[in-house]
């Protein structure tokens, strides 16, 4: 609690030169800036993330996603098993084969797991069942993957994660850019209500810390 009280207490003490740095801006050593005030860091740095951004979705709609949706395709073409072997899964008596295009059956082998632990049994042949139909189940997955390797899946996912994690340290790093005026932070704030993003409060205060400081230089 008094660390949060300590904070809004510098984050005001800050806002309160801010108006004479937005009256009387101090010159930045080093920076050059655009037509709207912005440094051309900042600027910069906003750009990068569009950029890797923009990159992230060409690629994703042009190669990933294509192979995403041939891989799926293929993968959901592959033809159901049912096992041989039946047991009585719905009524005493009444002899069901197991399909693994019914999830309900996987729940029935964990259900017989439990009667079987009780001393009660299914009838019918549950274990020669339930044994045919995990081998099914395995076969199915395995298809699965040799098509997923056909589509090299593997390794575009681990360029999509690599796209991905290039557009979160650009945000990131326009988030965390270490700005001198005012222009820079109010741009750093709406760059922040774009990406829906979030401003760690001790790089606010450094940033207020710093335009403050140029303000009363």
């Amino acid at each position: 609690m008094h660390e949060v009280t300590t904070s809004r207490r510098d984050v005001m003490r800050a806002l309160a030169i801010v108006p004479a740095a937005i009256a009387a801006p101090a010159v930045a050593n080093a920076a050059t800036f655009t037509s709207g005030g912005v440094s051309s860091g900042m600027s910069q740095a906003i750009a990068a993330y569009h950029n890797a951004v923009a990159t992230e979705n060409a690629w994703g709609e042009r190669v990933y996603d294509v192979a995403w949706k041939a891989c799926k395709a293929e993968q959901e073409a592959i033809p159901h098993l049912t096992t041989k072997a039946r047991v009585d899964l719905t009524a005493p008596g009444v002899l069901t084969q197991l399909s693994t295009d019914n999830p309900l059956h996987l729940s029935a082998i964990r259900m017989h797991k439990s009667l079987t632990q009780d001393g009660a049994r299914l009838g019918g042949d549950p274990e020669r069942a339930f044994d045919e139909f995990l081998e099914k189940l395995e076969q199915r997955e395995a298809e699965k993957q040799r098509i997923a390797q056909r589509h090299n899946m593997d390794a575009l996912s681990a360029e999509q994660n690599r796209l991905e994690q290039a557009s979160y340290a650009a945000m990131r790093a326009a988030e965390e850019f270490p700005v001198t005026t005012v222009a820079d932070l109010i741009a750093k704030i709406q760059f922040s209500q774009e990406t829906d993003g979030q401003i760690d409060h001790d790089d606010m205060l450094a940033d207020l810390r710093r335009i403050a400081g140029r303000a009363a230089a």
